[in-house]
């Protein structure tokens, strides 16, 4: 499919072209996910074989990039579940950190089911249980869910589906695995067990049963229905020893389709594998194309398999109760397209809600809504309801252009998010977006700069000037939004940043930019999220200074105003209320975090480190990353400027376009802010600081009309404005900084 976007020119004659409709490619296409699988079992089971096997299958569809969990069910002694606890099995993998998005939650009711005649708890309050807490932690009702359920696990998901219609939330995809509930007319016990039913909002419904020796599946009315042969799974002699579980172990096989079947139970090779799909034993085949195929993430057409939400003949329609979501179709998101900045995206959606909804569109590197990597929206359209909230339907198909102006040059993945009375859904793409930088435009930044203005490498000079290139910190480079945090992000400066320079190309000869052509802000403290505009004291333009050529454009704040805080810089577009020629606004970031020798956003052990390395040495611009005076050479004065700021830390904004948070650096092992033994480490290094400048205090210096006696605190400040005084503090905290000294510090 190739769908044509518009970009249109601004009125800046002679700049650039006139308008263009450019054709937007469409990329290598990638798989819808669910946000949710949950994986339940039935009588006498657990979670920890066939179960475990099954998410972590799944989990390899993601390179191991999934929040896998046990949600464990207790119950009260009168047969009722009572208590929940959710396990991860990688506390460093959760819903709101893998990349992914992904969550699989193995539902763990065996303490219920723990004897065979042990059947006393009914379906009908174990998949109550799970549904109301899905629905109070919100995020596992967000996102897409594929209920997958074995045996009896499949009626406690059938009741998990109809709890969840209550609330008028779609479930895009329930499993049936030779479905048997103890419900006294499927099996002669009655447990009271709910039928399995297909409910009126599951968007597709799949069963796999066979029928024969007990205890034996069930067709699913409402359902795709397959059904696996009960003599050749009895006689395979492969597997396990009742055809009942054969049912899981095929099913794993259509998720994990090389080589054989190994789910932590049983195990088929990958010889005997082959006849267990194969149509000539009446075996669901090919391998790859039944079972898991039908999921999202495998990816298959399911349209011409089984009803859809609008069949009320075969659907069991639910009576709503309580707030209502609105619901989104995430199979219409085609996505996978080029489109220049500035251009528009033609989407497809459809949605269904009972009441008026929001639904935004954005971008996001990822495709997990939660995590640090926050998605970028793009305008917010507001819809009608799509029904009376009587039945279930398939909602309305409607479209949009969702316009990139506002969003960088690079890959994401866009997404939807409908709200409807505070309570939201998302769904993503199945493919990526590419957008290129502007059509039309020959105007571009080509470089961006931090540097140390009014410091010994510009002469001590405030205004901007030639002289600032040589303060210039080689090592610095801006954050551009989707990028991941670096050292080289953050500045340790003690006047904060107080210089940055944009080199742009093409730059019309005959403008001169102002601070209009820019947007600055700066995040306040204590809410990093809350962001206050801060525009540059001055903005001065060296034509030809630039990288290749390019025009160099300086701004400048006064020293401290910017300290301690991120900054956020906007080259504005034209269409944005710049007049730099831009197609497209130019969004970079900076940090200050005076004393901070590692870049690692804290100031820390790591940076005593760092200082006592360097002491004494001098160097150029950004060489010695311990001078935080930027005087060219590390010493006490740099010493006073890391004990004063010893435990500050800058804490990371969600950016438009967020990053993933910068790990702890290796040798800055214990930050004051980030372990729950800093209050200790602030305790005995502060009285070590202490120590050495009462030290410092308590010393002579050479006598001279200068200094004699430094009989204050603050006076260590003044020491680098005086050449012999700086020499002699100098060697005066050397002698002091020997190796007995390092270990009391470290």
């Amino acid at each position: 499919m190739i769908i044509v976007g518009r970009h249109v020119d601004s009125d800046r004659s002679g700049r650039r072209g006139a308008v263009c409709s450019p054709v937007l490619e469409q990329l290598e296409p990638r798989l819808l996910l669910n946000g949710v699988t949950l994986i339940t079992h039935g009588h006498i089971g657990a979670v920890d074989g066939w179960v475990d096997g099954m998410a972590d299958v799944i989990a390899n569809r993601f390179g191991g990039d999934l929040a896998e969990y046990t949600l464990v069910l207790e119950e009260n002694g009168d047969d009722e579940p009572d208590s929940r606890t959710l396990i991860p099995a990688d506390p460093a993998k959760t819903f709101d950190t893998v990349a992914s998005g992904q969550s699989v939650i193995k539902v763990d009711w065996s303490s219920m089911t723990s004897g065979l005649l042990d059947f006393k708890t009914s379906t009908i309050d174990v998949g109550r249980f799970v549904a109301d807490w899905m629905i109070e932690q919100n995020y596992f009702a967000e996102m897409p869910i594929h209920l997958i359920g074995h045996s009896r696990g499949a009626s406690v998901n059938s009741v998990i589906a109809k709890r969840l219609a209550e609330s008028g939330i779609w479930v895009d995809h329930i499993t049936a695995l030779d479905p048997h509930p103890l419900d006294g007319e499927s099996d002669l016990i009655d447990a009271d067990d709910s039928p399995i039913y297909t409910y009126d909002n599951v968007r597709f419904a799949d069963n796999y049963w066979r029928d024969g020796s007990y205890p034996a599946g069930q067709f699913v009315t409402g359902a795709y229905n397959k059904q696996l042969r009960e003599s050749f799974l009895t006689s395979s002699g492969v597997g396990y020893s009742g055809s009942h579980s054969d049912v899981h172990l095929w099913y794993h096989g259509t998720i994990d389709i090389d080589g054989g079947i190994d789910d932590y139970e049983e195990s088929v090779n990958a010889v005997d594998i082959v006849d267990w799909y194969n149509a000539a034993n009446n075996m669901p085949s090919p391998r790859e194309g039944v079972g898991y195929y039908y999921s999202l993430i495998g990816g298959g057409d399911r349209t011409q398999r089984g009803d859809g939400l609008a069949s009320a003949t075969n659907r069991i329609q639910v009576a709503r109760s309580g707030g209502q979501w609105a619901n989104l179709d995430g199979s219409l998101l085609l996505g996978g397209l080029e489109v220049p900045q500035g251009g528009d995206i033609p989407v497809t959606y459809q949605y269904q809600a009972t009441g008026d909804c929001d639904i935004s569109f954005g971008f996001d590197v990822d495709r997990n809504p939660y995590n640090a990597s926050a998605p970028s929206y793009s305008g917010t359209i507001t819809k009608g309801a799509t029904s009376d909230g009587t039945v279930f339907d398939d909602g309305v198909v409607d479209s949009a252009d969702v316009n990139t102006a506002a969003i960088a040059p690079g890959t994401y993945y866009l997404l939807a998010r409908i709200v409807d009375d505070g309570l939201a859904r998302y769904v993503y793409s199945a493919d990526q977006v590419t957008i290129t930088p502007a059509v039309g435009s020959d105007v571009s930044v080509s470089a961006r700069h931090l540097f140390y203005n009014n410091s010994n490498f510009d002469g001590y000079d405030p205004l901007a000037g030639e002289a600032d290139d040589n303060a210039i910190d080689p090592g610095k480079q801006a954050l551009l939004p989707g990028q991941p945090i670096t050292e080289g992000n953050y500045s340790g400066y003690s006047r904060g940043i107080n210089g940055i320079m944009i080199d742009i190309v093409a730059l019309d000869a005959e403008y001169a930019p102002d601070i209009g052509d820019f947007d600055v802000r700066v995040n306040e403290s204590p809410d990093t999220n809350a962001w206050m505009n801060i525009p540059a004291g001055g903005v001065d333009i060296r034509r030809g200074a630039g990288v290749d050529g390019s025009d160099r454009i300086t701004l400048v704040w006064s020293d401290g105003e910017i300290r301690n805080r991120w900054i956020e810089v906007t080259a504005k577009s034209d269409t944005n209320g710049g007049a730099l020629g831009l197609g497209a606004d130019d969004l970079f970031y900076f940090a200050s975090v005076v004393g901070d020798c590692d870049g690692d956003g804290t100031v820390g052990v790591g940076d005593i480190d760092q200082l006592s390395q360097q002491f004494g040495r001098g160097g150029a611009s950004g060489a010695l990353s311990a001078d935080l005076d930027l005087s060219g050479h590390v010493g006490l004065g740099d010493f006073v400027i890391l004990r004063a700021a010893f435990g500050d830390s800058v804490s990371t904004p969600t950016f438009p376009v967020s990053v993933p948070p910068t790990p702890i650096s290796s040798s800055d092992e214990i930050p004051v802010n980030q372990n729950s033994d800093a209050p200790f480490v602030a305790e005995v290094l502060a009285p070590s600081f202490d120590l050495l400048i009462e030290a410092s205090i308590t010393s002579k210096a050479p006598e001279s009309p200068e200094t004699s006696v430094v009989d204050d605190r603050r006076d260590l400040e003044l020491l680098d404005n005086d050449s012999d005084a700086e020499q002699w503090g100098d060697n005066l905290l050397m002698d002091i900084l020997d190796e007995s000294a390092l270990l009391l510090l470290l």
